[in-house]
């Protein structure tokens, strides 16, 4: 399985250019939620650090370092803005359906919801989208 999570410029051009064809032939699959991104409680990166040999056997130093922001994993900027992209691709011959780890990163916003903020932030009468 992966999963990424993309600031909204760089999830609608991935999103657009869709899946490679290759992956599919290789058996992928995906799916793409919008979501409003929020920082997880204890996002962090966790330092291990040592001897080669004391890494390797989980025994190094461990130092915790919270994260300021969410990062888009495309272009690696922080994540602003309202709405954000969760992209999950799968083995769907080997692997069963992801469970919604995107509501770790947000509420999941309907495509519908989408237009209408952008509808709003556009001044244009939403019913109308």
């Amino acid at each position: 399985m992966n999963r990424s999570l993309y600031c909204r410029k760089c999830g609608e051009a991935s999103k657009k250019k869709g899946m490679h064809p290759e992956d599919k032939k290789m058996g992928w699959t995906g799916r793409w939620h919008y979501v409003s991104p929020v920082m997880p409680k204890g996002h962090g990166i966790t330092l291990i650090t040592g001897n080669d040999v004391s890494v390797l056997e989980g025994k190094g130093n461990r130092e915790f370092i919270p994260m300021s922001s969410l990062y888009c994993d495309q272009c690696g900027e922080p994540i602003t803005g309202d709405i954000a992209l969760a992209r999950t691709m799968w083995h769907y011959e080997d692997e069963p359906t992801p469970p919604l780890w995107e509501n770790d990163y947000g509420n999941i916003l309907p495509p519908q919801a989408v237009a209408v903020m952008d509808a709003l932030t556009d001044g244009k009468n939403p019913s109308s989208t």
